[in-house]
């Protein structure tokens, strides 16, 4: 936590720096020549500080992720499996997850399939909600959970503005909300 109140102030400090450097050249009348140095530091600051929070601001996990959601019973997903190791640019497979009721009363589990693939043009988002599935479960119940994985779900709008799917590796990650520890995950290689 420490590390966070580290980087949560530095980012602060930036950006006071940049309010200052803005208003000092309109407000005090600076010369543009001589905030230049205070400039650059500035936007030093601004582009490592991104960096090391790896995109969330303030490097802190968000107050409430998606599928978060007050319940009368817990659910835990497991044994995420694709169909297929490998599928073609215009190939569909099916995401199949076992989801269980692990708390004492019935309830509805709210299934989130998430994906993410590296190395694309445009750059991707880190997890792109992709399918759910409601399932009403009973106190210790699991059920399967099948979704399919189309065409459609892994392309993109590409740099030439349009509609293509890029091959590689995609991480297909499903759980019952978009933190990292209620996913489990699966691979699948698009040729």
């Amino acid at each position: 936590m420490h590390h966070n109140r580290t980087l949560t102030a530095l980012s602060l400090i930036s950006i006071a720096l940049m309010a200052f450097h803005l208003t000092g050249d309109f407000v005090l009348g600076l010369d543009k020549g001589a905030a230049s140095p205070l400039a650059a530091i500035i936007l030093i600051v601004c582009i490592v500080g991104t960096l090391v929070f790896g995109g969330t601001q303030w490097g802190l996990p968000p107050l409430y992720s998606l599928g978060y959601g007050l319940s009368h019973t817990t659910f835990r997903m497991d044994g995420v499996r694709v169909a297929r190791d490998t599928i073609g640019r215009n190939d569909s497979v099916h995401v199949r997850v076992q989801a269980t009721n692990t708390g004492t009363r019935a309830g509805d589990a709210l299934v989130q399939l998430y994906i993410r693939q590296d190395y694309t043009l445009p750059t991707r988002p880190v997890k792109e909600l992709k399918d759910f599935q409601r399932v009403a479960l009973m106190p210790g119940e699991t059920k399967t959970v099948t979704m399919p994985l189309t065409p459609a779900k892994p392309g993109h709008v590409g740099v030439n503005k349009r509609f293509v799917v890029d091959p590689g590796l995609i991480k297909v990650m499903v759980g019952s909300s978009s933190r990292d520890r209620d996913l489990a995950n699966a691979t699948v290689f698009v040729r």
